[in-house]
């Protein structure tokens, strides 16, 4: 009912335009540091693997956890879910003193949801995930940071799981 409300968007405002450098660069940092540190979270406390690589060849864990899992997980989560939420529910709210969207909020804690099933501390670390790649997106207006971000998170846990 609420997508008939508005016409029907073009694919930028979905996100498929080319980001300014310094959002490729934020998605860098953030992704590898950040990626860094919940892995290295997740091996301390309790958790299950969110994937297990053992049975993969190098080439197949780049091609579908670092490339085709981002891509796609990127373009549902940010890509459509968060640019219909902020189309149809554009607030913003303050969490510890910080301004953060409704429809980032909204997307990262369902983003969370679908990464249960690894347990909570993945789950909070998709959260963490989502929250970056959803601001990301907002402040870009662009899928590419979130797909770097992305692939950059999940790199680390994969990298690690091969040792």
């Amino acid at each position: 009912m609420f997508m008939l409300a508005r016409p029907p968007a073009g694919v930028a405002e979905f996100g498929f335009r080319i980001p300014r450098s310094r959002y490729v660069a934020s998605a860098t940092v953030f992704g590898l540091t950040i990626g860094l540190a919940v892995t290295f979270l997740s091996h301390l406390l309790p958790s299950k693997a969110p994937f297990d690589v053992s049975g993969f060849a190098p080439w197949m864990i780049v091609l579908y956890f670092l490339i085709g899992a981002s891509i796609q997980e990127e373009i549902i989560f940010r890509g459509l879910i968060q640019s219909i939420v902020e189309r149809q529910w554009n607030a913003d709210f303050s969490l510890a003193g910080a301004s953060l969207s409704g429809a980032v909020a909204f997307s990262a804690v369902l983003f969370g949801i679908i990464h249960l099933d690894a347990g909570a501390v993945i789950a909070l670390g998709a959260v963490i995930l989502g929250l970056l790649a959803g601001e990301l997106r907002r402040r870009s207006g662009s899928l590419p940071p979130a797909i770097i971000v992305h692939a950059l998170f999940n790199a680390a846990d994969a990298f690690w799981a091969l040792k």
